[in-house]
């Protein structure tokens, strides 16, 4: 992967201010914000549009931004010890991600890399300690992400504590419905994923072979459990929930 095509619109000539206001207002970043305070956070932004597979910065790189996902899906991502990619999380619409930035002289501990093309708003360290300052409701925001964020890692680390890869699967499934699915009425009880998952997605976040999780996810779609529309993957999430319940 590579960084060669990054298009950064320095000049917010290409995405407008007012474009970029009606995302942040969606995310948890302005919960409470009044609507001159979520402008002088977005006027205070600068813009990405990067696309599929494409990095955004590498573990171990110096953490001086704050990025908030706009548009698209962003993979975080590490490399084990024994040189197998893991994804940690994969964020959607609304998502702040970068959070190593609250610590003096952060450096990232994931690499974070576009999963489709996206549209992300980046906020210099200076600049959001400033806005900080004045904003104490940013402040509690921030706080409350980060705490979501250590739970999600602590629900990680219990999800790879199950003992089998099918209930690994299963939990992960179920856990992806929660956070990226749709529910369609046309295909009840099923809920379409919003986001791209394929086995080898699904092997790197879980921590196992490729192979084996393609044969128990042809299980699961034999036993109802998961279907296919048009690549999408729809997962029956009441069933799957009693998988590893």
């Amino acid at each position: 992967m590579s960084t060669a095509h990054i298009r950064v619109d320095e000049d917010n000539s290409t995405l407008k201010n007012v474009d970029r206001l009606w995302h942040l207002q969606k995310t948890g970043l302005t919960e409470g914000l009044s609507l001159l305070d979520v402008h002088t956070l977005a006027t205070s932004c600068r813009d990405l549009v990067l696309k599929k597979n494409q990095v955004i910065y590498s573990r171990g790189d110096p953490a001086r931004q704050i990025y908030i996902l706009n548009r698209g899906t962003v993979r975080l991502m590490v490399t084990t010890s024994g040189g197998r990619r893991k994804i940690v999380e994969i964020l959607a619409n609304g998502h702040v991600f970068g959070e190593e930035v609250f610590v003096s002289q952060g450096k990232h501990q994931t690499e974070a890399v576009t999963h489709e093309e996206s549209w992300i708003s980046i906020l210099n360290r200076d600049t959001l300690l400033k806005l900080v300052g004045g904003l104490p409701q940013l402040s509690l925001n921030l706080i409350r992400i980060l705490n979501e964020r250590l739970m999600e890692a602590r629900d990680e680390i219990e999800t790879l504590s199950f003992n089998t890869t099918e209930r690994r699967i299963a939990r992960t499934l179920v856990k992806l419905s929660r956070k990226h699915g749709k529910q369609i009425l046309s295909v009840e009880p099923f809920k379409k994923l919003k986001i791209m998952m394929s086995h080898e997605h699904l092997a790197q976040m879980i921590g196992a072979n490729r192979p084996h999780v393609s044969a128990i996810m042809s299980d699961f779609k034999r036993r109802g459990l998961i279907r296919y529309q048009r690549r999408k993957l729809l997962v029956n999430e009441q069933e799957l929930a009693k998988q590893v319940s």
